[in-house]
């Protein structure tokens, strides 16, 4: 544009904008429009984060209390609002899935089996991490068991790939061998958890679970 009058550069800049004008421009907005968007959203991500964590501390001071005492059934029923509510607004958040196993754990000392698998079913849904899906997995089968439905429990615990639980997988399916009369099986599967119980703490539950079969 050295050599060029200044009519003749600002004719070139007009044709420049006119081929390359509408591009620019949006590239430009969408970029800004990237940047304050992400930002929004990592605002949006925390703010969701904060008001799951408030949720889930608000539960659990409810719920925990000193061993042997009965929670009474206003508190229950709102820990179970307080829990449906992560699940519906924050369902992929940890608090959510944590949640849900605190009311699953509720169900079951209240004798609601049903809830407690439905509670159970659902953290399985949502795809947690692998340890917390173990956990989840063993406690639906043993939930499944207490309602005389064995081989749902079976289809459960028997191909779980438990990891460091393994002494409890083997244990519940001692428990399921029990239920279809099978023995021998739950026999081998008590010595399993025995022989697998890394931390070394006496279960003497499992010991007698084994001296009956």
């Amino acid at each position: 544009m050295a050599d060029q009058t200044d009519e003749e550069q600002i004719e070139t800049v007009k044709q420049w904008l006119n081929d390359n004008g509408t591009s620019l421009v949006v590239g430009i907005v969408l970029a800004v429009g990237g940047v304050f968007g992400y930002q929004s959203w990592q605002n949006s991500e925390r703010e969701a984060g904060e008001a799951a964590s408030k949720l889930f501390e608000g539960m659990m001071e409810a719920v925990v209390v000193a061993p042997n005492v009965e929670l009474d059934e206003e508190t229950i029923q709102s820990s179970r609002f307080i829990a449906d509510t992560l699940k519906k607004d924050h369902g992929s958040s940890t608090y959510a899935i944590f949640a849900a196993m605190m009311m699953a754990k509720l169900a079951v000392e209240d004798d609601d089996l049903e809830l407690a698998a439905e509670e159970l079913r659902w953290v399985l849904d949502q795809k947690p991490a692998r340890v917390v899906s173990v956990v989840a997995s063993i406690r639906l089968a043993r939930v499944l068991l207490a309602s005389e439905k064995a081989d749902e429990a079976f289809l459960i615990v028997e191909p779980l790939q438990a990891g460091a639980h393994e002494s409890s997988r083997q244990e519940v399916l001692g428990d399921v061998y029990v239920a279809k009369g099978e023995n021998a099986k739950a026999k081998a599967a008590y010595q399993a958890a025995i022989d697998g119980n890394v931390d070394g703490a006496v279960k003497p539950i499992l010991e007698m679970k084994m001296l009956d079969v």
